[in-house]
């Protein structure tokens, strides 16, 4: 399967793009979830966070980039397509 990715496209299981895999098997228990952790390199339990909450902060963060032209200037912001010119966006100060 590919993966549309701006104007790239990357093949899913290749070597940029794979599934996370989750840990909501294990949430309750610590010492598995350091295992996990030390294993992928991160934690992945779906449901962790309230989903309005992260839509809310998404909803900001793109907002943010839209106010400094950072994403695509004709496209709706909530696309969160990156402008020509931006490879990257940086946030901090």
């Amino acid at each position: 399967m590919k993966v549309s990715m701006g104007v790239h496209q990357l093949k899913m299981e290749g070597p940029y793009l794979t599934a996370l895999r989750e840990s909501n098997d294990i949430r309750e228990d610590a010492a598995a979830l350091q295992a996990r952790m030390e294993e992928d390199g991160y934690i992945f339990i779906r449901g962790f966070h309230d989903r309005n909450q992260v839509q809310q902060a998404r909803s900001e963060i793109l907002n943010q980039l839209h106010q400094s032209g950072r994403l695509a200037p004709d496209a709706d912001p909530e696309a969160g397509l990156v402008g020509p010119d931006n490879k990257s966006a940086f946030l901090g100060g």
